[in-house]
Order: C-alpha cells, then structure tokens, then sequence
C-alpha cells in the first residue's frame, strides 16, 4: 500500500520535532516528503514536491500560512496547526477545515491521520474556502518580550533573555539568563496559554525555557532535576510524571 506524502511547516524547531515525532507513528501510512521553517521555504517545497498533505503553521514571521496558501497554484489538503484561542477555532469547523490544536494531542492528530489516508482522501483547500477563513481569523501579533517594573521605570525583557518563570505564594518570579528577577502580572496557566512553546511546564509551579536545558537528572521519585545554562546554573525539580513532560520534547 503507497504511503501518502507529507511536508511539514513550522517555524518553531520544537513544534516541529514533536510533530515528527508524533507521526513516525504512521510510517505504514504517511511518508514525510520534506520540512520548512518558513512560507518561503514551504512555497518551494510544495511546487516541487507536490505533496498530498501539509501540516502548515499559520504564525509564521514575515510570511503566514494563510498568505503563502493564497500564493500557490496547486494546493494540497491541508492540516493547519494553530495555538488559536477556542472562539477562533470555531472559523476552522465552520469551513470543514482540519486542525490540530497546540500542542498536538496523539489522540487528536489520530483522527485527522485516519481522515486523510481513507481510501476516498478529502479535498484540497479551494480559495474561496481560504478567504473566508482569512476573513474569519486574524493571526495574533507574536509576544516579543515580558514588560516589568523596575523601580519607577518598565523594563522590556526579550523572550531569550528569560530562564524560567516560578510561582512564590501569590507572585510568579520572572528569572533572567544573567540572573535578575521580577515580579510578573499574570498567572503560570496564562503564562503557558501566551507565551511559545520553547517555554515548557515542568511543573505545578514552575515554566522554563526548553533552549537553556543543559542537565537532566532522574531521581527516585520519577522527577527530574534540570539544570539550566544561565548566569546562576538554576536547577529545578519536575513534577513526578517528568520523563512524560521531557519526553514530549525529545529530551530523554
């Protein structure tokens, strides 16, 4: 039986890696053909490979999915793989569009895999269908930074200048790479809704920036110690599931 082809777009490298992941899966089914890390890239990607199925990020710097769809003469069925809130979802289902929400769910991505290899496979997107879903959702702006007060003055801290956010009674403490903290205005559970998937909940109260893992040690409860590459080489304990919480990164 002929596996369908695949190409895969992300910008994001861990969005990427756990999707890939996800799908070795199927091999039997789905044969990923090629990735992008960007529209340009995908554009190419799709006119010289002409896969069946793309899995395409829509926030995506400089060119979005829904502006690279727009550009393209043969278009594929597509599985757009989105962080939208539920309320923006509703324009996917209200188009029979298919949809992963982040982060992909193995149950969710099993039913679109069964969808996409039935015997009579879906139809591609048509422009009509993409217009009206652009008209229907807005792709939000992408957070660049964390604001913070720091005396009488705010303070912008760039995405990659943060180590980890951990919770301290009331406060969430925002810790920097050369070591400073800050105190931030909004809850881990909000933290993890906003903020890019480099940013992971290890646990109950603490969120860290995947990039700066540079140890990982087990203990005999099932938790690990992580160890980070900023200033004061923070180590911090996952919650007992850890090796499910790393796994899901590809860190073990």
């Amino acid at each position: 039986m002929a596996t369908v082809p695949i190409l895969l777009i992300d910008d994001e490298p861990l969005a990427l890696e756990r999707l890939r992941h996800l799908l070795a899966a199927y091999r039997d089914r789905l044969s990923i053909c090629g990735e992008a890390t960007n529209g340009f890239e995908g554009m190419a990607l799709i006119k010289s490979l002409q896969p069946a199925v793309i899995f395409l990020d829509i926030q995506m710097p400089r060119l979005t999915g829904f502006e690279m769809l727009a550009q393209l003469a043969y278009k594929p069925y597509v599985v757009f793989t989105t962080a939208y809130d539920q309320y923006a979802l509703r324009a996917f289902e209200e188009n029979s569009l298919d949809y992963l929400l982040k982060p992909i769910d193995a149950t969710r991505l099993a039913k679109t895999v069964a969808k996409i290899t039935q015997s009579q496979p879906p139809a591609p997107i048509t422009q009509p269908t993409l217009q009206s879903l652009f008209a229907q959702v807005q792709p939000p702006k992408p957070i660049q930074g964390m604001m913070v007060k720091n005396g009488d003055t705010l303070q912008l801290i760039a995405l990659a200048e943060i180590a980890y956010f951990q919770a301290a009674g009331k406060y969430v403490l925002l810790h920097t790479l050369e070591g400073s903290q800050h105190l931030v205005d909004y809850a881990l559970t909000e933290l993890t809704e906003l903020l890019p998937d480099q940013f992971v909940r290890i646990s109950r109260g603490c969120l860290v920036n995947a990039f700066l893992i540079r140890q990982l040690r087990k203990r005999l409860n099932g938790s690990y110690l992580v160890t980070l590459g900023d200033a004061k080489r923070s180590t911090l304990e996952t919650s007992t599931n850890g090796r499910e919480i790393l796994g899901r990164l590809n860190l073990l």
